[in-house]
This record gives structure tokens, sequence and C-alpha cells, in this order.
């Protein structure tokens, strides 16, 4: 197995060969899990859509704790995608429109297994478009 450098791994994250050419998709993701006697609670809305460069965007009227647990799902989000290589890091705009928070059962943890959700659900869209171009 051949070691890579952290920058050439990000390097090639955002260099990729696009192959979601544009469009754009309303994904949310959802975590909801019993652990024992206690539950997680996470939900929020993003709007992923194809761009000419990386960009992400948390709406202006969010609170310091929404931006804090939308921080954490954009990460689930990004963390999955790493796995589709159908996608441009180096491409990608990500717009948070909503977030639920559960005063009692929302953590950190919960938005970024919600994160991982959602982006599961962008890779499983854009691995059925038939609009890309292969490399």
């Amino acid at each position: 197995m051949e070691n890579i450098s952290l920058d050439e791994w990000v390097n090639s994250l955002i260099n990729r060969n696009i192959y979601w050419k544009s469009g754009s998709i309303q994904v949310t993701g959802e975590r909801f899990k019993h652990l024992g006697g206690m539950t997680e609670r996470a939900s929020a809305t993003i709007l992923f859509k194809v761009y000419e460069k990386f960009e992400i965007i948390f709406p202006g009227e969010f609170t310091q704790e929404e931006v804090l647990f939308s921080k954490s799902f954009i990460f689930g989000v990004l963390d999955s995608l790493t796995l589709c290589d159908r996608v441009r890091f180096g491409g990608m705009s990500i717009i948070v429109e909503n977030i639920s928070i559960d005063p009692i059962c929302s953590t950190v943890r919960a938005f970024r297994f919600a994160g991982r959700d959602a982006g599961n659900k962008i890779a499983d869209y854009i691995n059925k478009l038939r609009n890309y171009e292969l490399p």
C-alpha cells in the first residue's frame, strides 16, 4: 500500500474528476436513537449543490448553539462523502436551511450521525444519476 501525505489526500478530494456536473438536492439527515436510558435526537436540512468552489453557508439568524450543532452535522456530511468518488470537494456548496434541536436529547455526536445520514442520501442520489462523465 502506498503512503500519501495528508496534503496529497486533501488535494485528491478537492481535485477529483467531477461526475455530477450540475444541479442540487435538498436533504434532511436525522438521528433518532435509543441508547439505554438515553435518547439521541438530531435533524437538519441542507441544500447541496454543484458550485465552482467549496462553500458552507449558515443562515445569519442562527444562534451560537445552532451553529455549533450545524458544524457537527456538516462534519458528518463531509465524512460520509469522502467515500463517494463522484463528488469533488472543490466544487460543492452546502447551505444549512433548517436545524431541529431537542433541548435535552440533542448532542454534537447525534448531529454528526445525522450528517452522515444526509451524506449517505446525497451519495445514493449521485450514484443514481446518469448525467456524469467517466474519467
